[in-house]
Formats: C-alpha cells, structure tokens, sequence
C-alpha cells in the first residue's frame, strides 16, 4: 500500500513547497454565516483555523486542516464538516484517510462527502475484484468457475497466435524451417492443429529441396492463413449484407438464444455500423491526403521555418487519425493490423511535426510523401473477430436479460477480452468503456448534441451504468443489503478512479489513476494503473508520459511495471522480489521491442530491480519509488489510449 500512497501523493501534486515561502504570521477571516473561506498567510496554526470555525481541533484534524491549508484549498465550515465526519467515521486506518485527504487536495478534488468516500475506496477501499467477484457470485454461483474453464481455451489460441506470427516473420526474414518446426512442437499444444503445421512444413521442405522455393514457402503460408483464418481474425474483402454475416462462423453460435426480432436489430445495426466506417475511411483518407499535399507543398518550396505557418492543418491531421483509432466505427470492425497502421501515420506525422519546429523542411516532406503513400494504398476491411465481438455484447444486453445477468456478462466479457482480444488502443479504450469510467463523461456529450451515433441505449451497456440501476427502483427491491452494499462500494471505487483521473488545474501535467479487474489463470485479480504526462493539446503527450502498473498475483507476488517516455525514448523497469522473474520474461524483451519500436518509440532500455529494497527503508527507498512520480524531466485533457 505504501507503494500506492508515495506514487499519489507525490504525483498528483506540487504543492508542498508552498510552507517554506510563506511568512510568520496567519491571518485567518471566517464568518459562520456565510461560509467565506479562510485566506491565510505564512506559517499554519490549524489549531486556531478550526476553532474560530467552531470546531474541536483533534490532532487528526489539525493534520488534515494542514495538508488543506499547504495546497490551498479554501477552507469553510461544509469543507471542514465533510473532513470531520470522514475522519471520525469512516471506518480504516487514521494515516489512510489522511493519505486520501491529501492525494484530494494535491489533485484539486472538492471536498464532498460524497467525493472523501469514492475517493478513498479507490485507493483505500476492499480490494476492487474481490468486491466485484462477490456481486458476480450473488447473482451467478458458477461465476468464479465459468472464468477459470475459459482461461484454458483462452491461454491456448494465444499461444498458437502468438506461434503462427512468429512463424510468419521467420517467413518473411530469414526462411529458417528448423526454427519453424521448433516452435511447432513448443508453442502448439492442440495436437491436429501442430500435426497439420508440420505436415505442411515437410511438404513445403520437399519442394523447396526440389528447387522451387517459392512454391514451398507459399504452400506454408497459405496453411497459416487458413488456421489464422479459423481462430482469429479473417478479414473479409466484401461489404457485409445480412446474408453474408449469417455465414460467419461462430456467429449463429452467439445470436442462437435470440429471437428473430432481437436478432434481426443486430444485425442491421452491425451492419449500417460498417457502412457508417466504410464512409468515414475514404472521407478520413480524402481529408488527411488533402492536408498532407498542402503541407507538403509549403515546406518544400522555402527553408524557411514553416511550423507555425502548419501547425494547425498537422495538428488537426493529426487528431483525425487518432480520433480514428480510438472513438470511430473504422477501426470498431477492422483489423489490428490496419489499427497499427493508422497508429504508425498518426506516430510519423508526430516526428514530421517536430522536425518542422527545428526548420528540417525537406525531412518533414519525405515523411509526408511517405504517409500518404501508405494511405493511399490502406483499404478499410471489417474483421470476422470483431464482428462477433460486437454481436456478443450486443446479445448481452437483449430485452430478456435482467440486470443482474447483464452485470455479470458485462464483467465476464470484459475480462475475457482482456485476455482474447489482441492488444490495441480501441481495444483498451472499448474495455474502459465497458467498465463505466466514461459513462458520465458520454452522457453528458449526448445531451450536448454529440456523440449522435450513440444511442441512449448503447450508454446504458456499460458496469456503472448497470450497477446504479440495480441501486434503483425494482433493482433496489430485488437485491438483498449485503449485496447492495457491496454494489455500492463498486460505484465509488468508479468514481473515485474517474476523478482522481479529472483533468488537472495545472495547465502542463495529467495525471490518472485506474483499477482495472484481469483474469490471471483463472482468478480474478487487479491492476493499479498509475498515468503521468506532459499535456498537449488536451492530451497526455504519448512521447513524454510515465505508465506504473502494480499488480500482485499468486504465483510472482507484487510486481510493478513502469514505462517511461522521454522524448519518444522508452524505458522499462520491472520491480519484483522474486529472483525467477527476469529468467522468465526477458525473452520476451526483443518482441516488446520491435512492436514499440513500430508505432513510434526508442527502447532504450529494459531492467530489473526488487519491488521492496531490503534494509533501505526510509529516505533511500521513497527516493527509488518517487522515480515513478518525479516529473519534473517532462516539463509539465483527456486520455490518449495510444500510450
């Protein structure tokens, strides 16, 4: 826990220093009545604030009236009757609610009682998948048991897709067949699967040793293609009709317990979703093109420094793609593989920008002609797997499921998309979605007018949503207390991740903070996501952010992962106690590399060190973890998943 506080409290603020300047004197003004606030000066005699404001100055509340006071935080009666109750009864350990207290004013949290208890849960509260695992046992008692049994099969088409690429960049380098065959037999354990790989890697050897090399080493590729095809994602060249999408495999699986009607919305809503994204490719296509040919045009005709005669049309080039990426219909249905590639345009405009703020207009153009050349030949192609994706959480929420069925197949689908669904941004900012850390955040778009494409429905599939409503009305009537309560502990632990990940009153840093529940062989643990990162244009700045994961499972205990970018160079650190760790990952270390290396980043580095350091407590090993909080390297709205 300590980990957690240091990281908190040092990263979300800056505030500390403020007592050092202040003089020797405090003048404080404060009238029950209206509820003016304290204005004060030079050193602090909490004591005196909350007596003059009618309260008993307790040693805890002169502590907490203290860290309000250093981070100016205008104090009143409500503000100091909110900190009391939460100090004398909020169940927990006295330094705990302190620690929320201050993480609340370094980060600029209004206090609320409401806002003291959301807050603390998320930091403080009952560990967040083991309230959220008792609320799927009350309403499904094979919960626990359903997610083990589907981590086998998952765990397993992981290993074969991650075999098969493998497999498919050997083909593409070096054509080694003995390295081939070698992750045939470690990688593959589905026996017909391995048995028809190398089959067709013998034959592929018989004719390649007859000469025709080309004809081998197709032979083989078409056989991954095949498999891939089964498994995963099969990219399908036509427009998807109704007909057509009855001939996905696996789908009539998922719609089968529909009836016709609610099967029929589906799949006209899934399909018009494709024509929508179809559309907006070739629209994105025309207008980044467009854009690319002016900028191109102007920075090759002067070498004079034109950054700031282009940076809007970059910057909105830009904003395009990435919108693209994470909040549009184009990259809901493709595949990963034309995600990487909107990323890798949306990285290299990025590098183009920063070359025209040093004046390298020719660099700058050569990296324009090279996006658009990609551009030009991407065709926007929907994906089988995401398909059935889309049709499974669509089914989830069909008019026949209660609440509490729908509670629990929005969990279960989250976390196996965790697991299934390969890594990507829209694929993270679907799951933080799906858990309800931007329901209010959308709510409030479509009451603006926004976000027209979402309906009032699709804002309700989504765990927060559910949860309030089994607060509410028949919900409430048909729960029992201790289940409600724990429903209860679930929304604050939400709401106290979404506004310690509100948008920061300083005007150059964002931070973030997220509990995010994953399926570790079939239990379900949590990850602490701690986010830190130069603002830019109302986003975290992805070439100058810090990531810190903190994770404790059964078999490597508490591991903490940090991720720092400078200057698009990367560091990793891996932060555990148990000696076997580094054996077993760091053969992974040059996989990471080269999928970083491809949207944008320098690996500059990959260690390893001991979560807790033996024998130097104290200042030696807060230094050590505030590396993960100091931020002053990256000089100082809205999260951008592409980190």
């Amino acid at each position: 826990m300590k980990i957690i506080n240091d990281f908190l409290n040092n990263r979300l603020g800056n505030k500390g220093r403020i007592l050092e300047q202040r003089e020797n004197a405090v003048k404080t003004q404060s009238n029950t009545n209206s509820g003016d606030n304290i204005n004060k000066q030079g050193s602090i005699n909490a004591s005196n604030i909350i007596s003059k404001l009618g309260f008993k100055p307790t040693t805890e509340l002169q502590a907490a009236t203290k860290t309000l006071v250093e981070n100016d935080v205008p104090i009143n009666k409500d503000t100091l009757k909110n900190v009391e109750d939460f100090l004398s009864k909020t169940a927990g350990n006295i330094s705990h609610k302190l620690d929320t207290i201050k993480t609340m004013a370094n980060k600029g949290i209004e206090f609320t009682a409401s806002n003291l208890e959301s807050v603390h849960e998320a930091i403080h509260g009952e560990e967040y998948e083991d309230v959220l695992s008792k609320i799927a046992e009350k309403f499904d008692s094979e919960f626990s048991d359903k997610i083990k049994s589907k981590t086998d099969s998952i765990s397993q088409d992981l290993s074969i897709k991650e075999a098969l690429h493998d497999i498919k960049e050997i083909l593409t380098s070096n054509q080694d067949l003995g390295k081939i065959s070698r992750i045939i037999n470690e990688k593959i354990s589905d026996k017909d699967i391995a048995e028809k790989l190398q089959n067709v890697l013998n034959e592929a050897k018989y004719i390649m040793e007859l000469g025709n090399k080309e004809e081998g080493l197709l032979k083989l590729s078409q056989i991954l293609d095949q498999i891939d095809g089964q498994l995963f994602d099969k990219d399908l060249s036509n427009f998807l009709s109704h007909e057509d999408l009855n001939s996905i495999h696996g789908l009539e699986q998922v719609l089968s317990s529909m009836d016709s009607s609610s099967k029929a919305f589906i799949m006209t809503k899934i399909t018009k979703e494709m024509g929508l994204a179809a559309s907006k490719f070739k629209d994105l296509k025309r207008e980044v093109i467009r854009n690319i040919d002016t900028m191109t045009k102007v920075a090759n005709s002067t070498r004079s420094n034109v950054h700031s005669q282009l940076k809007g049309m970059l910057e909105k080039s830009i904003d395009i793609l990435d919108k693209a990426i994470l909040k549009s219909e184009i990259t809901l249905y493709t595949d990963m593989k034309t995600e990487k590639q909107l990323i890798e345009m949306s990285s290299s405009l990025a590098k183009a920008r920063s070359l025209l703020s040093k004046g390298k207009n020719s660099e700058a153009a050569k990296i324009f002609d090279s996006v658009k050349g990609k551009l030009m030949k991407l065709n926007w192609k929907p994906s089988q797997n995401k398909i059935i994706h889309s049709a499974t959480k669509e089914s989830m929420f069909s008019k026949k499921a209660t609440l509490q069925n729908n509670f629990v197949s929005n969990l279960s689908n989250t976390l196996n998309n965790l697991q299934n669904q390969q890594a990507s941004a829209r694929n993270t900012f679907d799951i933080f979605r799906a858990l309800g850390l931007n329901y209010e955040s959308e709510a409030a778009q479509k009451l603006a007018g926004n976000l027209e494409n979402l309906s009032k429905q699709d804002l309700q599939k989504n765990l927060k949503a559910i949860m309030l409503n089994l607060t509410e009305g028949e919900g409430k009537a048909s729960q029992e207390s201790s289940t409600n309560q724990q429903i209860v502990k679930a929304i604050n632990n939400l709401t106290g991740q979404q506004l310690l990940s509100k948008q920061d009153s300083n005007p150059h840093e964002q931070s973030m903070f997220f509990n995010i529940p994953l399926n570790v062989e079939g239990n379900l643990e949590n990850v602490k996501l701690f986010v830190n990162g130069r603002k830019n244009n109302d986003k975290i700045d992805w070439e100058n952010a810090s990531l810190y994961f903190l994770i404790d499972t059964k078999k490597m205990g508490a591991t903490g992962i940090k991720i720092s970018s400078i200057d698009r160079n990367l560091s990793v650190t891996i932060k555990n106690d148990n000696k076997n760790l580094e054996g077993k990952v760091k053969h992974l270390s040059e996989n990471l590399k080269n999928n970083l290396e491809k949207v944008g980043y320098n690996v500059i580095g990959l260690k390893f060190t001991d979560l807790n350091e033996k024998n130097r407590e104290s200042n030696n090993e807060v230094k050590a973890k505030n590396e993960f909080v100091s931020s002053d390297r990256l000089g100082r709205k809205g999260f951008d998943l592409k980190i």
